[in-house]
């Protein structure tokens, strides 16, 4: 597996982070020493762990929710932006024609 590792230099070295990982961090006097240190924490953390999958509804919503139908309708709209502009500007006319 292939994981992006965000390398930082600090006082006398360098930070190494997963950021999939978070729990996985080291420092190294040099970039290479981090690195090494950083993938050991890695490996250590795999062997001890497994990756799951869960459903989830999406957006945190019941999957019954009659909004969900119109989710995404005006998404090859237009007129969608146009549409957006004349809401803000209603929105901020004065109230009571005061």
């Amino acid at each position: 597996m292939e994981y992006t590792v965000l390398i930082q230099p600090k006082r006398g070295g360098f930070m190494a982070t997963i950021p999939a990982l978070p729990e996985c961090r080291a420092q190294g006097k040099t970039e290479q020493e981090a690195l090494n240190k950083v993938r050991a924490c890695a490996q250590e953390v795999l062997t001890k762990s497994k990756f799951v999958t869960i459903n989830l509804p999406e957006n945190g919503h019941n999957a019954d929710d009659p909004w969900l139908a119109m989710a995404g309708m005006w998404r090859d709209d237009p007129t969608w932006d146009e549409y957006q502009r004349l809401i803000k500007k209603y929105r901020k006319r004065p109230r009571g024609g005061k």
